[in-house]
């Protein structure tokens, strides 16, 4: 598939089937890269390639909720100091490389390092590929409660890589799915006519309806970038009954990834 790169109101986002090379990204970049890839053939060869043409640190990490918590943020900022030394100056871009987790640390990170630095996502989870990916909010955790500290910081670009999901377990897609028919619920229109004739719910099908999903995204992000009236765009459409119908069909397994509490907030 050839590579495929639509401008947004708040970044630049690109379809593509391997991981970039150096020249897409810069020559000193700092890698904050989930801890999952660590011993990846796909992450190692990439690491490798770019470690020829440009100055690259890695900085592995455990996704989930504990790497958000915010009285830890200076532990690993001490960390990273220790590790970027004084050669990187300010002239270097973070490339975040994990799912919802990892893309909110890395570009909270990006935010307020040195005042600010480039920041490039590669969602490594089909979730985040829709939806955290894209719009620049990057959220900590304070005493237990999600996102209690944040920064609206727009990435630079936004890397959709598919060889990354290719040993997806299959929960991961459902969990897209349950993403996607949100976005299909507030779009309507193609999107909800695509999803619909899904067949599948695999990674090919999800590939293919990527950029109607990541399309409505930005429609959001566009209308409320601070996210503050997202219950404003469920309004109910003429979509809607069978929406519901379908989405209930699913809920059994959407449960754990959202579908339930969707249903709920309906």
């Amino acid at each position: 598939m050839k590579a495929k790169t639509v401008s947004s109101a708040s970044s630049v986002y690109k379809m593509m089937n391997q991981l970039p090379r150096a020249e897409e990204l810069g020559n000193s970049l700092f890698l904050v890269v989930d801890s999952y890839f660590r011993n990846k053939p796909v992450m190692k060869n990439w690491i490798s390639r770019l470690e020829k043409s440009a100055e690259v640190v890695v900085y592995w990490v455990q996704a989930g909720e504990e790497l958000k918590n915010l009285t830890r943020f200076a532990d690993h900022v001490l960390r990273i100091q220790k590790l970027l030394g004084p050669k990187f100056g300010k002239n270097f871009c973070i490339v975040g490389v994990g799912g919802g987790s990892v893309g909110d640390f890395s570009g909270f990170l990006a935010s307020v390092y040195k005042r600010g630095v480039p920041h490039v996502q590669i969602p490594s989870t089909l979730l985040a590929a829709i939806d955290s990916a894209h719009g620049g909010k990057n959220g900590l955790n304070v005493g237990g409660v999600k996102n209690q500290i944040g920064t609206i910081y727009p990435p630079r670009r936004v890397l959709i890589v598919k060889e990354l999901f290719k040993n997806h377990n299959p929960d991961r897609c459902l969990e897209a799915y349950g993403e996607l028919y949100k976005m299909a619920w507030i779009q309507g229109g193609e999107l909800w006519n695509s999803l619909n004739q899904m067949k599948r719910i695999d990674l090919e099908s999800m590939w293919v309806g990527l950029p109607q999903a990541i399309a409505a995204k930005y429609k959001v992000v566009k209308k409320d970038p601070r996210n503050f009236r997202t219950s404003s765009y469920f309004e109910f459409r003429p979509h809607d009954g069978a929406c519901f119908r379908k989405l209930l069909s699913f809920a059994s397994w959407l449960g754990c990834f959202g579908g339930n509490g969707f249903c709920f907030f309906l």
